[in-house]
């Protein structure tokens, strides 16, 4: 149900953060927010080494473009190819489309590894994070760098600022 889900409806049918048009202002905002965590994730790394990331869940590509113009490979795993066929059509060729636990079996099979690795609002949509993550670990490098953001919705400061009518309410 999930893959049928993620790659017939997610992004094909706007909801929360997605949309199939944005703005200038949005999408400015994308871009220095992702060269913002290309900075964070990448501070430190010795500029000599091979420069791979992985991007699980890529979605729309924004992050994973981010990486390819500074120079890195780029992989991007996803259910749909619809949201990088609208936004970073440049980098089809650096998706794999389909179940994303078959394409990490896949990666380890091939002994891939990767420097930097990225779960951007993932984890909470799958069934077993914790497998997920095992699987992960197997593409990853003593010095490798994984980056996973989790949504911090109902927090007590997302309740607050609601209930009080400094902030508007996305789904």
């Amino acid at each position: 149900e999930l893959a049928d889900y993620y790659s017939s409806d997610y992004y094909q049918n706007p909801h929360g953060t997605y949309s199939s048009i944005y703005t200038i202002e949005e999408l400015q905002h994308k871009s220095i927010r992702n060269e913002f965590l290309f900075r964070v994730f990448t501070v430190g790394m010795d500029e000599n080494r091979t420069k791979t990331f992985l991007d699980v869940g890529c979605g729309e590509g924004f992050l994973l473009s981010t990486f390819h113009k500074n120079g890195w490979e780029t992989l991007g795993l996803d259910f749909s190819s619809f949201g990088i066929a609208k936004f970073n059509s440049h980098l089809s060729g650096n998706l794999v489309v389909g179940d994303i636990y078959d394409s990490l079996e896949k990666l380890i099979a091939q002994d891939r590894k990767f420097d930097c690795i990225n779960l951007g609002n993932v984890l909470e949509h799958v069934l077993d994070p914790i497998s997920l993550l095992v699987e992960i670990k197997k593409l990853m490098n003593p010095s490798s760098v994984l980056a996973i953001t989790v949504p911090n919705d109902f927090s007590k400061l997302q309740t607050y600022l609601y209930e009080n009518n400094s902030t508007r309410k996305q789904y």
